[in-house]
């Protein structure tokens, strides 16, 4: 039998070596989903202009994505922390 044991904010900021003033209290994610890499990159823009903390960039919606053409300039275009999501459909 597995037990958790729960830890505390001030417990886990003694492991990180950080003040529990220093941690973060929360931070927005807003998902890019965009079809063309040139539309990705132009919302990429906005949300960051809104404030998005963190950027998804999900890139199973831009049709006719190509990794080796267009990831590497999809994540210059993203001066914010972002994560990589890539869920293709099955037919």
């Amino acid at each position: 039998m597995l037990r958790h044991r729960r830890r505390s904010k001030v417990a886990c900021s003694a492991a990180l070596d950080l003040q529990p003033a220093a941690l973060p209290k929360s931070s927005i994610c807003v998902s890019v989903t965009a079809t063309t890499v040139e539309s990705f990159i132009h919302e990429i823009d906005e949300v960051e202009r809104a404030g998005a903390d963190i950027v998804e960039l999900r890139l199973d919606y831009i049709k006719g994505f190509d990794t080796e053409r267009d990831l590497a300039r999809i994540m210059a275009s993203c001066s914010r922390p972002y994560i990589v999501t890539f869920r293709p459909q099955w037919e």
